[in-house]
């Protein structure tokens, strides 16, 4: 698709338009670019001894990499610290994870409650697969999944995913697919309304959220 055709998705339930002014300028990547560079150099003291740390620990790989889907249903490899142990024979994974999830490791555990296995997501973003502000990548199974009950579930692949958003700021953590679903709504704010001062907005949100462990 072409970027006219991207800023408008028509479906059976009516049609959600972009704000392309926004969505595509050179504001929002400017601002993705600081933003994402900044923290990167602020949490490299931190990132690296995770690294170290965990591979160490978990004797594997310390870095995860899952394809997601990002703008324009392209596929892309998010990058993530690996929080869970290696699976064993052919165990089958679910992505999702619940509280208590016995595939966690202690250290991953660790990694997660500060939210230092997101780190690596700075890259993506500098690469510009994914943006600081956005609806959260899926994986292509879980998209096409809920599309086919949904279908403007894919609504949210008008713009590029983020490493936050609306829906991590204002709804709870997905526990089903119909969780998910219901994250479109928020989303679907950010995709219409999309502004500087929108991601100036939900990036305060959202450091306030990391600093007190209520982030989603």
């Amino acid at each position: 698709m072409d970027q006219a055709d991207l800023t408008k998705i028509s479906s059976n339930d009516g049609a959600t338009t972009v704000a392309p002014s926004y969505a595509y300028s050179r504001v929002k990547r400017i601002y993705d670019l600081i933003l994402a560079l900044a923290i990167l150099m602020m949490s490299l003291p931190v990132l690296v001894p995770a690294v170290l740390l965990n591979t160490i620990l978990t004797a594997g790989r310390p870095v995860f990499i899952q394809r997601r889907i990002g703008k324009s249903a392209e596929e892309f490899g998010l990058i993530k610290l690996r929080t869970m142990r290696r699976p064993k024979n052919d165990e089958y994974w679910s992505h999702r994870t619940d509280v208590d999830d016995t595939r966690v490791t202690f250290f991953g555990r660790v990694l997660r409650r500060l939210y230092i296995d997101e780190l690596p997501q700075l890259i993506n973003v500098i690469s510009g697969q994914m943006s600081m502000i956005g609806p959260r990548p899926e994986t292509l199974d879980t998209a096409q999944q809920i599309s086919e009950s949904h279908p403007r579930f894919v609504e949210r692949n008008l713009v590029k995913p983020g490493i936050t958003g609306v829906a991590q700021v204002f709804f709870r953590k997905p526990e089903s697919d119909m969780d998910l679903w219901r994250r479109y709504y928020y989303d679907r704010i950010y995709i219409t309304r999309g502004s500087i001062w929108f991601d100036l907005k939900i990036t305060l949100r959202t450091i306030a959220m990391v600093l007190r462990y209520k982030g989603t």
